[in-house]
């Protein structure tokens, strides 16, 4: 994921930091791995130091005060920069999140005790259970589709061979 990394002094206000001035202390660069330790948020970054840097230097542990995300635009052409944070933290997450939600109250304070089900005589239900919510990034489904396609064609070409 592109982001901006902030190479200047850690003691510099937020408000000095976003600054017309202070905006060469930017750089840009990518995310490699997120680290998700107990209570505090860790990247890896790779970036350039310099533009005539042949080689890209690799930062681990970067703590998240240290990191701006790029949002792109609709004008994005080849879409892999995230429009929205909330598509920029799926992106984080590997592109795609779950999300178990249950209406049923009852349900949601007895979850680890074992009760007794009532059967709904007029559907044959116990009760109305878990709902599971898949939140997908464009990018991801444009890869699970790509891969579909792929694996489409090489079934066909299996058949015609046959």
């Amino acid at each position: 994921m592109p982001i901006q990394l902030w190479i200047g002094p850690n003691d510099t206000p937020k408000e000095r930091q976003h600054s017309m001035e202070m905006m060469t202390l930017w750089k840009m660069g990518l995310i490699l791995k997120v680290y998700d330790k107990e209570e505090t948020i860790t990247c890896d970054v790779a970036y350039l130091r310099s533009p005539t840097d042949t080689d890209e230097t690799i930062e681990k542990s970067i703590p998240t005060n240290r990191i701006r995300i790029l949002l792109g635009s609709d004008a994005d052409d080849d879409g892999m920069i995230p429009n929205t944070l909330e598509e920029a933290r799926l992106m984080l997450l590997g592109g795609e999140e779950e999300i178990m939600t249950t209406d049923d109250p009852s349900q949601q304070q007895n979850q680890n005790e074992s009760s007794l089900l009532v059967v709904d005589e007029n559907t044959g239900l116990s009760s109305w259970g878990t709902v599971s919510i898949r939140r997908v990034t464009v990018q991801k489904e444009i890869k699970e589709e790509r891969s579909r396609q792929r694996q489409k064609q090489r079934d066909e070409k299996r058949l015609q061979e046959e």
